[in-house]
């Protein structure tokens, strides 16, 4: 073995695997300047947490989510001041009960109270400001 190799073995696509569980298993991702989306996947997985840093200080967005019985997903974000953001979540056939900081927001296939949330292709997207927000989205048992 040639033990004079001068140059660092710590290769940036060593960090991929980070990358790959705060954008995919995570959800979350920055997308621009102050804005960021949570985009949760669809899997069997239990849940994620964590944080991933935004680009423009060292501010960071925290993500928590836990998926439960009868397809019930439990998201809590907390987002730093002067940011803002896309939640994702998927929802089937949108005939499930969606919750946002205990009002709710969805229901019976259309949103409530004038929230900013909308569903397409299977798929709810809620708008947030910064701050701290719980979204729980309760589907019935088959």
């Amino acid at each position: 073995a040639d033990t004079r190799y001068p140059d660092s073995l710590s290769h940036g696509w060593g960090s991929s695997p980070t990358w790959f569980l705060s954008t995919y298993l995570l959800g979350a991702r920055q997308v621009g300047p102050a804005e960021w989306e949570v985009r949760l996947p669809t899997t069997t997985w239990p849940g994620a947490s964590g944080t991933i840093p935004l680009a423009d200080s060292e501010r960071t967005l925290a993500v928590n989510w836990q998926a439960g019985p009868c397809r019930q997903l439990t998201v809590a974000i907390e987002s730093p001041p002067g940011t803002h953001g896309q939640v994702v979540l998927p929802g089937a056939d949108g005939e499930r009960t969606l919750w946002l900081d205990g009002a709710e927001v969805w229901a019976d296939g259309r949103p409530r109270r004038g929230a900013a949330i909308s569903f397409a292709d299977g798929l709810f997207t809620l708008e947030l400001g910064a701050g701290q927000h719980e979204i729980e989205l309760r589907g019935a048992c088959e």
